[in-house]
């Protein structure tokens, strides 16, 4: 028996200990994690406006039909520094941070862009392409990962959300969740 734990134990074992990955989500209702900005949205008439659906994480989301309107998400990526015990075949991830975006997918075209760190990173597509075009009609697809942004450095980032364009008749800035 001690000499299968010792076996087990040692660097020749596939049984070694590796770095645990710890995510934290952030549901669009946080307004104190993410910043909405104009704070009043369509033209002045009212803020942010929450929307109910059971395809949106947590089943809400906000949107704002200003063309004008930014999403800001600051976040400091530290690496989390408890160990669990696992087989390891190979590392399978990006080393670093990363940040991800959650969104259900909308039947008809809707786009926005992401910056990390003052840098544009990319072009989110939040069209669900098979389903028939429905303007301003609900989501289609459950929230899910949409985008993602890897390999980060350890320390403090800044994810902005703008730029929404919609084929929907709006300019459909949507918010789910941030992880």
């Amino acid at each position: 028996m001690y000499f299968r734990l010792l076996l087990a134990l040692s660097p020749l074992s596939p049984l070694h200990f590796v770095r645990a990955l710890h995510n934290i989500t952030i549901d669009d209702v946080n307004t104190t994690a993410i910043q909405y900005t104009p704070q009043s949205c369509a033209g002045g008439i009212g803020e942010w406006l929450p929307s109910t659906s059971s395809f949106a994480f947590n089943g809400s989301l906000r949107y704002c039909n200003d063309p004008n309107a930014v999403v800001t998400f600051p976040f400091t990526g530290t690496p989390k520094k408890s160990f669990s015990a696992a087989i390891v075949l190979r590392q399978c991830w990006p080393p670093g941070i990363a940040v991800y975006f959650l969104s259900p997918l909308w039947p008809y075209q809707m786009t926005m862009s992401a910056n990390v760190d003052n840098s544009t990173i990319g072009i989110i597509n939040v069209t669900d392409a098979t389903a028939p075009t429905v303007f301003n009609g609900m989501p289609t697809v459950s929230s899910s990962v949409v985008w993602s942004s890897t390999g980060l450095a350890n320390g403090p980032h800044t994810l902005i959300l703008s730029g929404a364009n919609s084929m929907g008749g709006n300019h459909d800035l949507n918010v789910d969740g941030i992880m």
